[in-house]
């Protein structure tokens, strides 16, 4: 309907547009941590920087480090009433939930993925998915009481077994974190919004509510099939398929709903999109969770600005340190080819002019074009005669270039990982003793 449609427009706006700069931003450091940042160069330098490809692998090992230092402990599960309770159910639940993330973060490879995620772009994200067991399927109960009795005693001791056996009903999902909008920001956010895109040879496996499977048309429109139906499908390598995930509460109500919503490549969400599927959120919580890094700044309101990388500094300054040196090879390789000389005019002498006057070429209109000084190719045996020639000073660049990379190493060793953390301490163990070096190695973490 209209109001669903310009509700969803309005919560698009409060969220995914308030979110461009926090990934536009981190899309530009992915690429620089992957040493697949492009440089930007003036025009006049950009062609003696063809083919270098400076790009520092030190955000790539930092991130490396930093991970493996926030994987030395284990997260520690604990439970902390808010009211009065027996101890006995403490325990028990302590036990469940311990026993539920466990399972769900099986050799620690949620702790991975958030520690990177929180190092690389300062936010991890996770969802809470979850699968209601089917009910076992018992017999009709007896009409005698007695009958009744073990018919129930039996039935429950049956169902505990039955569910016993069933998998674990929980599991986490990696959420990459340029995919996501919520409002406000915060570790329960009323409105979030998940948008990713899927190769459409996935996306025939998506089904409605219904149980129907999505198709692409030949018209590149939405269509759902069930058993038996067919259409005028396009091919199966076709454009992508847009999933949009909302998970949303209810300002009156206090519940939360998942929607689903899917539209075709090149399409709209409001024109072409529709519905998949909706469901109950039985948590009590935002089934996605939102997690911060320690860097994290609580009164910004800015995604971009709160949600602080750990390698923010490395970031900029390794951008810098990229741009420094790509320059200086430019102008290097500039200054080792023939344009990195001139012609004096004032030092001429009438001869030099007279002989320059000579090189200038004329075309058919006879009109004059400007001297050209031709290089003799090697092993020709020719001899190039030119005038007096000046070189290009470039002692003040040199003198720029080298304090500005003195400076960018510098700072760079003020944001790296401790040499203590990462193990390359080996001069402050030689001056010290083996307590001082565990004291400062714990002091570093």
């Amino acid at each position: 309907s209209d109001d669903t449609v310009g509700l969803l427009k309005e919560q698009l706006a409060l969220t995914t547009e308030r979110w461009q700069a926090f990934r536009q931003r981190r899309r530009t450091w992915r690429d620089l941590l992957r040493r697949r940042a492009a440089i930007a160069l003036n025009p006049e330098i950009a062609a003696y920087a063809e083919g270098v490809d400076i790009q520092s692998p030190i955000l790539e090992w930092s991130l490396g480090q930093i991970v493996a230092f926030l994987m030395l402990n284990p997260t520690r599960i604990d439970l902390y009433p808010l009211a009065e309770t027996h101890a006995a159910d403490m325990e028990d639940i302590r036990i469940w939930l311990a026993a539920s993330i466990l399972r769900q973060n099986d050799g620690r490879w949620a702790d991975n993925v958030i520690a990177e995620s929180l190092t690389e772009y300062g936010l991890a994200v996770m969802r809470q998915t979850w699968q209601m067991p089917k009910e076992p399927v018992v017999g009709e109960m007896p009409d005698d009481v007695q009958g009744a009795a073990e018919y129930a005693s039996k039935a429950l001791t049956e169902r505990d077994a039955h569910f016993r056996g069933q998998e674990h009903p929980f599991s986490l999902k990696v959420i990459d974190p340029l995919t996501v909008s919520f409002f406000p920001l915060g570790s329960n956010p009323d409105l979030f919004f998940e948008e990713v895109e899927i190769p459409y040879i996935e996306a025939r496996k998506l089904k409605d509510r219904n149980g129907k499977a999505l198709r692409l048309s030949a018209l590149n429109t939405l269509v759902f099939l069930g058993d038996g139906e067919s259409a005028d499908e396009g091919t199966s390598t076709g454009p992508a398929v847009h999933l949009v995930r909302r998970d949303a509460k209810d300002p009156k109500t206090g519940k939360r709903t998942v929607t689903e919503y899917v539209y075709p490549g090149g399409g709209s969400l409001f024109e072409d999109g529709e519905i998949l599927d909706e469901y109950a959120n039985p948590l009590g919580h935002c089934s996605y969770f939102p997690i911060g890094s320690g860097a994290e700044m609580l009164l910004e309101t800015d995604p971009d600005l709160r949600y602080r990388p750990r390698l923010y500094p490395l970031y900029v300054l390794t951008s810098e340190y990229n741009s420094l040196m790509t320059i200086m090879t430019a102008l290097a390789r500039k200054a080792a080819s023939d344009q990195n000389v001139y012609v004096k005019v004032s030092s001429l002498t009438p001869e030099a002019v007279a002989y320059l006057q000579g090189l200038m070429l004329t075309d058919a209109s006879g009109a004059q074009r400007p001297a050209v000084m031709v290089r003799p190719d090697p092993g020709t045996g020719e001899l190039a005669i030119y005038p007096e020639l000046a070189e290009w000073p470039y002692n003040s660049l040199v003198e720029f270039f080298r304090d500005s990379l003195a400076e960018n190493k510098e700072q760079q060793k003020l944001y790296l990982p401790s040499r203590f953390l990462t193990g390359q301490n080996e001069e402050e163990v030689r001056e010290g003793t083996g307590s001082a070096n565990l004291s400062a190695t714990q002091h570093a973490g």
